[in-house]
């Protein structure tokens, strides 16, 4: 009786203490995207190392590519308190960061890690699949 008590008492604990504080999640939106790189709307993507802003994901996509073929795309929600919806945009000055305007936090543009500031999580990367004419982003 008393392994039973003893069992009960620290799943109880372990419960209410256990869970600490809640965390900030990232909201949730299905991404299907597809682009002709190829055509004038997409136009800075055809160089390498071109980005673009995108519509989709929670706040848009930021799509770069990263070489002839590979690209990223990234949802430009910070992952740094995501749920005031702070959006992230390209550093032109230099064209590899990407700067939450919010929290200062900077993200590289080629993998989306946090390099400066608060965020201490990447940015959502989503799948990309490119056929040599479209490019397909999904989640």
């Amino acid at each position: 009786m008393i392994k039973i008590l003893r069992y009960f008492l620290t799943i109880v604990a372990l419960v209410t203490f256990g869970c600490g504080k809640a965390r900030d999640v990232m909201p949730y939106a299905s991404v299907n995207v597809t682009i002709y790189p190829s055509t004038p709307q997409y136009y800075k993507l055809n160089a390498i190392s071109g980005w673009q802003y995108v519509n989709g994901g929670v706040n848009g996509l930021i799509v770069y590519r990263k070489d002839v073929n590979d690209f990223v795309a990234y949802e430009r929600t910070s992952t740094y308190q995501p749920s005031k919806n702070c959006v992230c945009s390209v550093d032109t000055s230099n064209n590899v960061v990407l700067v939450d305007a919010c929290s200062g936090s900077k993200f590289l543009i080629t993998d989306g890690t946090s390099i400066q500031g608060p965020a201490g999580q990447q940015l959502v990367r989503y799948t990309t699949t490119w056929d040599g004419n479209v490019l397909h982003i999904t989640n």
